[in-house]
């Protein structure tokens, strides 16, 4: 699910969205306690309001109007085909620090299409189709580490940490992808924690 922010910032907002045919008036958003107290991350909250208001509405946001959008057809045409038309998103004055400011998901306007003119030629069609084979390989070892992991006999509850498991699966892609290094990153944890109890208990 993904939001096009909408950079107007009218008062009116029945106005506003009555203008851009888009439901708003009625729409409203849950309290910023909802995900603290009730513990439920934006992606349930946003499903919920999907299944309420439809695949398109508008609230407003921190002072902004917002799109919310879960309508495939729209979003691969605004990422995709009309991407020069949607260069900025929300402005996150990180100006300070000269790192997360050049960020591609934080810059705007001519910065941001220079840099995704420089990022563009790595995720071309034909480079994305030689990755394919290397991740499928790291999915073949996460599934042979996956199914290790739930028949191990000192695993009674056959429960599995599948942060570990998905988190050691994208390690295993950008070294492979981005290195041409073949790891196991879930079994080669497990050696490095071994290795570093042993060393510390012989210090």
């Amino acid at each position: 699910m993904d939001v096009l922010w909408d950079s107007v910032q009218d008062l009116d907002d029945s106005k506003h969205w009555e203008d851009r045919n888009v439901r708003g008036k009625d729409v409203k958003m849950p309290s910023f306690w909802t995900f603290i107290w009730k513990r439920q991350s934006e992606e349930v909250v946003l499903q919920a309001m999907a299944d309420k208001y439809g695949n398109l509405y508008g609230i407003r946001q921190f002072g902004k109007t917002v799109i919310i959008c879960s309508k495939p057809d729209i979003i691969s045409l605004v990422f995709s085909k009309e991407f020069t038309s949607f260069t900025n998103r929300r402005n996150m004055n990180l100006d300070s620090d000269p790192l997360f400011s050049n960020m591609l998901q934080v810059v705007m306007d001519d910065q941001w299409k220079r840099l995704r003119a420089i990022v563009s030629p790595t995720f071309s069609t034909g480079k994305l189709r030689k990755m394919r084979p290397l991740i499928d390989d790291c999915l073949q070892t996460m599934i042979n580490n996956l199914n290790k992991l739930s028949n191990d006999e000192s695993n009674r509850g056959h429960v599995v940490d599948m942060k570990r498991v998905f988190g050691a699966y994208t390690m295993e892609v950008i070294i492979q992808v981005a290195f041409g290094t073949k790891v196991d990153a879930l079994i080669d944890e497990i050696k490095f924690k071994t290795t570093d109890i042993y060393c510390k208990q012989n210090v």
